[in-house]
């Protein structure tokens, strides 16, 4: 393997962020590992926030208030998640959201 051929190789593989270790047969060894960052672990189980809120979305009327209580979940994280579901469901600005720490409970209304 010529030099040229390594450095070009070598350069390839950094410009795709990829991870890689190549020996040669003399010995040497060029390594990347450093750049693959490992995937974060799921706090929940795939599907569960959206179970508990979907049922109160579903129902909601034209002007009703209806609240969704915390549970077992985070409030800044519910009402984000109940935010971008009812934004998707009923199109922009006709939504909105409110968290009412006293109450444990994440108040949408649609407009």
């Amino acid at each position: 393997m010529s030099a040229k051929f390594l450095k070009k190789s070598i350069n390839i593989l950094k410009a795709v962020k990829a991870e890689y270790r190549i020996t040669l047969p003399n010995g040497d060894t060029y390594t990347n590992t450093s750049t693959i960052k490992t995937r974060r672990r799921r706090k929940l189980a795939r599907g569960l926030l959206s179970r508990h809120y979907l049922p109160y979305i579903r129902s909601i009327r034209h002007g009703q208030l209806i609240e969704i209580p915390y549970s077992k979940f985070n409030g800044e994280t519910l009402q984000r998640c109940v935010s971008s579901y009812a934004r998707y469901l009923y199109g922009k600005g006709s939504v909105m959201t409110s968290r009412n720490d006293k109450r444990k409970v994440v108040e949408i209304m649609r407009a």
